[in-house]
């Protein structure tokens, strides 16, 4: 009996002073309640804001490093500072929440202090831009690697390949953040890395590839005459180019866009021919002479035929540098260019009927 009394005696006391504390602190922060080093214990929402101004305009800045690269991104470039009302409402709310609507909560700050995280805001789009800037100084594509073909005498010589950086922009955004709520000027390493890029052996096995290619010339077939394209000129366009899949690794023989356009052009000029026009063709009128030994010609009837025109022919351009692409990838050496027939301006019947 005597130790539920007790019980009983201390839960009612807890009760009253746990009543006491809220009726005493009504409007006001609990005792024990800090906020980034500053008490705001028994303090008012007004003057606690009052308070935490002071540290709003704190300068901060974190310092991006990769290597011998660095990059200071400052508070104020993404917006950051410290949010005075929503940090206020925090503490404010410190020690009146949980079970038994924060009863216990109460007690336990009067013994045990305690400190509220504060609540910061940043404008989102200027640390993404920021986020960007450090991907353009530090991260770099990675290159496939290359090669280097002679046209006079065929050597096929190989670039390297190179890894490429990738900056984690997730991780840099999160680091950037976290960075700025610690007070001061801050450090950071830039999160990055390595993808798996293509083996030099890769690369090797393409000049190979190329080099056997380059032992034969190109035959082009289809409407107009056949066409012949020699090693030389097809040394040229040969390039290392991404390979089916969507990974990096993939590569293989083929062609690159940026010099096709000189080769169709060359394959057009030899190529394609213009529409020839219908003609007219009639008899010569008779001449005659007159006593005194004049010329002169009297108008006959005369049949007028209609010599035939002939279509012309076109390259279509995009179309032959793909079939000359798939060509090179598949290893062929002839290959079928499309090609536009364009017809005269004028038909047969209507120059017969228009009389020109």
């Amino acid at each position: 009996m005597r130790v539920a009394a007790l019980i009983g005696m201390l839960g009612l006391g807890a009760l009253l002073l746990t009543i006491g504390v809220r009726i005493a602190y009504s409007g006001k922060i609990l005792p024990g309640t800090r906020v980034m080093g500053v008490g705001l214990g028994g303090v008012s929402k007004e003057e606690a804001g009052e308070r935490l101004g002071d540290l709003s305009s704190d300068r901060r800045a974190v310092t991006l490093v990769h290597g011998d690269r660095r990059l200071e991104v400052r508070a104020n470039q993404v917006g950051f500072q410290l949010d005075v009302a929503a940090t206020v409402s925090r503490a404010l709310r410190a020690g009146r929440l949980g079970p038994l609507k924060g009863w216990g909560s109460t007690i336990w700050r009067l013994v045990v202090p305690r400190t509220v995280a504060p609540v910061y805001t940043l404008r989102r789009a200027a640390l993404a831009h920021m986020v960007a800037v450090a991907a353009r100084r530090v991260g770099r594509p990675a290159f496939r690697g290359g090669l280097v073909i002679d046209p006079g005498t065929l050597t096929v010589d190989v670039l390297p390949p190179r890894s490429g950086l990738v900056v984690e922009r997730r991780a840099t955004a999160e680091a950037i953040f976290s960075g700025l709520r610690r007070p001061g000027g801050v450090t950071v390493r830039l999160p990055t890395r390595n993808p798996r890029g293509v083996a030099r052996q890769q690369v090797e096995e393409v000049a190979e590839a190329a080099r056997s290619y380059l032992r034969r010339p190109l035959r082009l077939t289809g409407a107009g005459r056949p066409l012949v394209v020699s090693a030389g000129r097809m040394a040229r366009v040969l390039a290392v180019e991404p390979g089916t899949g969507d990974h990096l690794a993939e590569i293989r023989l083929g062609v690159a866009p940026q010099r096709m356009s000189a080769l169709v052009g060359w394959i057009a000029r030899r190529r394609d021919r213009a529409a020839v026009m219908p003609r007219l063709t009639a008899p010569p009128p008779p001449l005659t002479f007159d006593s005194r030994g004049d010329v002169g010609w009297r108008p006959r009837p005369a049949e007028i035929r209609v010599r035939s025109g002939r279509a012309g022919l076109r390259t279509v351009p995009s179309a032959a540098a793909e079939v000359i692409a798939a060509a090179v990838r598949e290893g062929r050496h002839r290959a079928r260019l499309p090609t536009e027939l364009v017809p005269p301006g004028v038909t047969e019947d209507q120059a017969a009927g228009c009389g020109i």
